[in-house]
């Protein structure tokens, strides 16, 4: 081979756009796959998940590394990778929302809340079983009825969710598609916060890939719809406010996540502290959102408490201590172990002055997650985000290992000996996906260790 051809080929693959460009329409493709299985209910397999979400993944890890090393060897100087890294997150997004939620049935009680918000003024404190025998249902809400889980437990959800389920009620009564708009704005306004808080921090941000790629987060909000995404968003916002001398605003921010997630609840003694303006702002706001729903409903729903007693999924520790202890000891033993690390890690070191933007959030609900006793794939859309300004190996096997085994029940892969087992994870399985990370962890924090130690 010739000097000039082995120059021009080595141009060919090493250029970034191109690079881009290839991975961004594999994935297209991937997750055009899911679109085309996925038209109605229950028609994907875990199957399906996995022959989309395991090259995806790879994907972007790859393009991810690509940009590092191209940046380091000067090839991004006359190529800026934001423009594609967008445009392709736009595009899986788009293909996200024209998708029907694979492996999941939360969202039918989306709809039955925002019929319930319109028309009845609240849906807290109303089971949907209430209705069996109402013979003015549509057929399409009478469908949405019988599909809901756990029909004799009141909602779950927050009232920011509540609203927002009422005004897709309003736009489409019983379509998805004007949830699935509202949680992708979400999600790209994630994006644009990320984008900000690397500028803030001087670092690059073609380590946004990991998160505008992520098949965890196009299947759990543009596919599978999950409303998490509202409360992280408001979060995120809160964070940035605060950083920028925004304190109200923060403070209004931080209460509205609340309303969406009561998770957000970890970080409101962090952006309040002790100024008194902060947590007055604060309750107003929480009062405002809620109030017209039934204020002690809307904070202490039935569903919640259900779900807080007795619920227990794909939670090792709680798995373990199931060995010693009941659960509500082994709740108490969590929950106490996480607000000494809460204490130690996040309000000691910001008393002390260090910089809110600054702080290893991904810690903070990496561990948060752990000593809950119910851990569902798309919790993992509170840490994500915090593992672009913080890159960690074991956060990002993390999220394609939780994404594919947490949907490996019973249910869906016609091992279920039991009712209850339809809904369990195998221990073996639940080993591995820990394990793996856990070793991920170690490893990654030794070899940090080992560059911080002096060279003699």
């Amino acid at each position: 081979m010739t000097p000039s051809k082995t120059k021009a080929n080595d141009s060919f693959y090493s250029h970034p756009r191109r690079v881009l460009w290839i991975s961004g329409l594999a994935s297209l493709f991937a997750y055009l796959y899911l679109a085309m299985v996925s038209q109605e209910y229950a028609s994907a397999s875990l199957g399906d998940l996995y022959i989309a979400v395991i090259p995806t993944a790879l994907i972007s890890f790859y393009c991810f590394h690509y940009l590092n090393r191209a940046c380091i060897e000067s090839r991004c100087s006359s190529f800026d990778p934001l423009i594609l890294i967008i445009g392709f997150a736009v595009l899986f997004r788009i293909v996200g929302i024209a998708t029907y939620p694979i492996l999941e049935d939360d969202f039918f009680r989306y709809l039955w809340d925002g019929r319930l918000l319109v028309e009845k003024g609240s849906p807290y404190g109303i089971a949907p079983s209430e209705f069996f025998s109402d013979e003015t249902l549509s057929s399409r809400f009478e469908s949405i009825l019988d599909t809901i889980n756990y029909p004799y437990i009141a909602t779950v959800y927050g009232p920011v969710c509540q609203w927002f389920f009422g005004a897709a009620y309003l736009i489409a009564p019983g379509e998805l598609w004007p949830l699935k708009v509202f949680f992708v704005i979400a999600d790209l306004i994630i994006i644009a916060l990320l984008y900000f808080w690397l500028k803030k921090l001087n670092l690059n941000y073609h380590a946004l890939i990991l998160y505008a790629w992520s098949p965890l987060i196009i299947k759990e909000i543009a596919i599978s719809l999950h409303p998490d995404v509202l409360a992280v968003c408001f979060s995120l916002a809160a964070l940035l406010a605060l950083s920028s001398s925004r304190s109200f605003l923060a403070a209004i921010l931080i209460a509205l996540a609340v309303g969406g997630k009561v998770f957000a609840l970890l970080l409101v003694p962090l952006i309040l502290q002790l100024y008194w303006q902060r947590w007055l702002l604060f309750a107003a706001v929480i009062a405002t959102i809620s109030y017209p729903l039934g204020f002690i409903d809307a904070w202490i729903p039935e569903g919640l408490s259900a779900m807080a007693q007795s619920w227990f999924f794909n939670a090792p520790f709680y798995k373990a201590l199931s060995n010693f202890v009941s659960f509500t000891q082994s709740k108490i033993i969590l929950l106490s172990l996480l607000a000494a690390f809460w204490l130690a890690g996040f309000y000691y070191p910001l008393y002390k002055g260090k910089p809110i933007e600054s702080l290893r959030y991904d810690y903070l609900f990496g561990v948060f997650l752990l000593c809950i006793p119910v851990l569902n794939a798309w919790y993992l859309i509170w840490l994500l985000p915090f593992g672009v300004l913080f890159f960690s190996y074991w956060l990002w096997a993390a999220s394609v290992l939780v994404l594919l085994i947490s949907y490996s029940t019973g249910i869906n892969t016609n091992h279920g000996g039991s009712a209850q087992g339809l809904y369990e994870l195998p221990t073996i399985l639940l080993v591995f996906e820990f394990g793996v990370v856990l070793l991920l962890f170690i490893i990654e924090q030794t070899i940090q260790r080992n560059k911080k130690r002096p060279q003699y």
